[in-house]
């Protein structure tokens, strides 16, 4: 798995502009107020998720999605795994599990696993399963495998 970008060289400061993008997307931000919020500059952030962006006038305005790579934990069956997810529709659905299943071992309300709308993900062409079915999860807690950071630190 080769990449043709070259590697971030500033990792945190890789993070902190998809964390700009995210809430440009998500609450309709501007770029400068959203890379002031995560404590960057706006134009680290296009540095870093400049194909993510559109320039529309004077603004730049996130495109629906994009394919930046974004290491990531995936709960498995297994427990966490890393992998490099390629798409930014996959990741939120990667993030919205992970949301589900700590809520889950929270309150002990699974509601938020059944409503997930996938229960596998596309990755380099194989499919690789979230785990939703509680007794797994329990299982995976009693074990401790389930302290984990969504993104890779």
């Amino acid at each position: 798995m080769f990449s043709k970008r070259r590697p971030t060289l500033h990792p945190e400061a890789h993070e902190r502009a998809l964390d700009a993008l995210a809430l440009t997307r998500r609450e309709g931000w501007s770029l400068t107020r959203a890379a002031r919020m995560v404590r960057s500059d706006p134009r680290t952030v296009r540095r870093h998720v400049g194909r993510a962006l559109q320039k529309d006038g004077n603004r730049w305005r996130p495109r629906a999605f994009d394919r930046i790579p974004r290491p990531m934990r995936v709960m498995t069956p297994e427990g966490p795994t890393l992998v490099v997810i390629r798409d930014s529709r996959t990741a939120s659905l990667v993030a919205q599990h992970s949301n589900a299943v700590q809520h889950y071992l929270r309150t002990g309300d699974d509601s938020r696993l059944r409503k997930l709308p996938r229960k596998r993900i596309q990755l380099d062409g194989e499919q690789l399963a979230l785990v939703v079915a509680p007794t797994r999860i329990d299982r995976l807690a009693e074990g401790a495998e389930l302290h984990y950071e969504l993104y890779r630190r």
